[in-house]
């Protein structure tokens, strides 16, 4: 906090706000404006604000402090969405062990989504909407220890589901080339069905044909 305050809250700011909120020390501060002052008076009006403000900084700078404290504290941070709850101490060792357990499992998860699906700046949110529907959990924001149980619980559910994703990008991927380039599109797949053993070939003409 004391970095801030000296960054952003220096002494002449302080003062500033002194003289918008102290009655006294605004008085002062016009009083010493007035040009009809003599030199003396100029003088023991510089000696009053000096009193002044040695009275009133310490209490500015108190204040300061404890406002750019308020920056750091768990109430602030969550008001900003940079944690999600506050975290109570004599929990803190079992909290932090299942959301790391979570987070290992889960960003495994996500990279192997990632690879499959359709990339972007909203991917990750979609991905991880994506999960939260396949555990069903109804905490999934904040229950790491179920929604990491139900990760290592169903690896083969979540191994199906993603390449259930793989067959669906890459169905899109020849859908969108075809739309981009009819006869290149035909081509590529005429060609790839002349590779293919005539039994497995069948089948996808079959299946291609089916409504």
């Amino acid at each position: 906090p004391e970095g801030i305050v000296n960054i952003k809250f220096r002494k002449e700011r302080q003062l500033e706000t002194m003289a918008r909120l102290d009655s006294t020390y605004a008085a002062l501060k016009q009083k010493l404006a007035d040009k009809s002052l003599s030199a003396d008076q100029q003088s023991e009006v510089k000696t009053q604000m000096t009193q002044r403000e040695q009275r009133l900084l310490p209490v500015y700078s108190q204040i300061s402090l404890q406002f750019a404290d308020l920056h750091d504290r768990a109430g602030r941070m969550q008001a900003k969405d940079t944690i999600r709850h506050p975290l109570v101490w004599k929990n803190a060792r079992r909290f932090f062990y299942w959301r790391l357990r979570r987070r290992l499992n889960e960003e495994s998860i996500l990279k192997k989504m990632a690879s499959v699906s359709v990339r972007g700046p909203t991917a990750r949110a979609q991905n991880l909407r994506t999960l939260q529907a396949w555990t069903g959990a109804e905490n999934f924001e904040h229950d790491d220890r179920g929604v990491a149980c139900w990760y290592e619980e169903n690896k083969k559910v979540v191994h199906t589901k993603v390449e259930a994703l793989r067959s669906e990008g890459i169905a899109g991927d020849v859908a969108s080339l075809l739309r981009s380039n009819k006869d290149g599109g035909l081509a590529g797949v005429k060609q790839v069905l002349s590779m293919l053993p005539v039994e497995e070939r069948e089948a996808v003409l079959k299946q291609l044909s089916a409504p």
